[in-house]
């Protein structure tokens, strides 16, 4: 099936999106659980249904301060939507993405370019101080989750598998950091779970677009340690979030390759702004 890009690739029309989600059923089958979770490069045309949910829980959330528009998405993600990839969940019984959470591959990556750009640090100091590999560095750019599927942050039934299927993707392909720039709330739940975020290069938070955040660092090497060291000593709760997100579990299905669809090449698009991770609930 052979879908086109031409479009706006963050507000498809009605009949862009059924092709979409046809195409969706088409190539995938769902996993026996409510979720399937599945990987969607940034040139697959059916990661326009990613983009389409990024922006719409954006600008639920932000958008009485700044409208979260195409052409602002655009701005913001269009120099990096050839180096993104997306874990996805995917409601089958409507056929809907209801969780996506966006990788950009590399390095200079988003968040590092956004600081670099707005005077808070330069490229020197950051190659000084943490030496970051292009082929082992990812950038998470994005989660966001539909409102009919969050109940609290820390009762979410999308977030915590899609947190899973980074970690678990990340070992499959060798990555050894992460940078980020994530909302303060999320980045405390976060480290409620031994998830060892470091403030980047010691940089004072950021206001963007209504979310107070902090520029992050994440060595892989020191995760599962640092998560264990938590899980000792947390709630059963906790403890069963941390188990899961390290080792999984029964409610948490895996993330499975998908093939891609021919497409026509995306369209170009334009400078970016700090952005964050994850949304309040």
């Amino acid at each position: 099936m052979t879908l086109d890009l031409r479009g706006d690739r963050y507000a498809p029309s009605a009949e862009r999106s059924r092709d979409l989600k046809e195409a969706l059923a088409d190539a995938f089958e769902p996993s026996g659980q409510m979720l399937t979770l599945i990987e969607l490069h940034g040139d697959d045309p059916r990661s326009d249904l990613c983009r389409a949910l990024e922006r719409s829980v954006f600008h639920e959330a932000f958008g009485a301060i700044v409208p979260h528009t195409p052409d602002m998405m655009v701005a913001e993600y269009g120099p990096y939507e050839s180096r993104s990839r997306f874990l996805t969940a995917v409601e089958w019984s409507t056929m809907s993405i209801v969780g996506t959470l966006r990788i950009i591959e590399g390095y200079p990556n988003k968040t590092t370019t956004d600081l670099v750009a707005s005077g808070m640090t330069d490229n020197d100091a950051l190659d000084t101080t943490y030496q970051f590999d292009d082929a082992l560095t990812w950038d998470i750019g994005s989660v966001a989750v539909d409102k009919s599927f969050r109940r609290t942050l820390r009762m979410n039934p999308v977030s915590i598998p899609l947190y899973r299927a980074l970690y678990v993707s990340a070992l499959r392909d060798g990555i050894t950091n992460w940078t980020s720039v994530i909302d303060v709330d999320v980045l405390s739940f976060y480290r409620r779970l031994g998830i060892p975020f470091e403030r980047l290069m010691e940089l004072e938070d950021v206001s963007y677009l209504g979310s107070e955040a902090t520029a992050c660092y994440l060595d892989m090497g020191n995760m599962e340690a640092s998560m264990n060291a938590v899980a000792e000593q947390a709630s059963r709760h906790r403890r069963a979030t941390i188990e899961g997100l390290l080792y999984g579990s029964g409610s948490t299905p895996e993330i499975r390759l998908r093939p891609q669809v021919e497409s026509h090449p995306p369209e170009t698009a334009t400078n970016s702004g700090i952005s964050r991770a994850e949304l309040r609930s």
